[in-house]
């Protein structure tokens, strides 16, 4: 499965670089939505944007959508 993500991620940089931070940052690193966009410095509304684009054009990333529910209540660790 990690290779798979590595190579998702470096066509999505390819295609849409702007993708990629929040794809990080929302299943990887577990921030809401509202720390992706305040970390991106970009408003929330752009943010969910970018990423509901990202899951519905890279149809590979929905079997991490598990990962971000299970996130999703308490955000990240610091």
């Amino acid at each position: 499965m990690g290779a798979a993500v590595g190579e998702l991620l470096t066509a999505m940089e390819q295609s849409h670089p702007d993708w990629v931070p929040i794809i990080e940052m929302r299943f990887f690193a577990g921030f809401t939505a509202e720390e992706t966009a305040e970390a991106l410095d970009i408003p929330l509304r752009t943010m969910e944007r970018r990423f509901g684009d990202a899951r519905r054009r890279m149809p590979e990333l929905q079997f991490l959508d598990l990962e971000i529910l299970a996130t999703e209540a308490g955000g990240h660790d610091d």
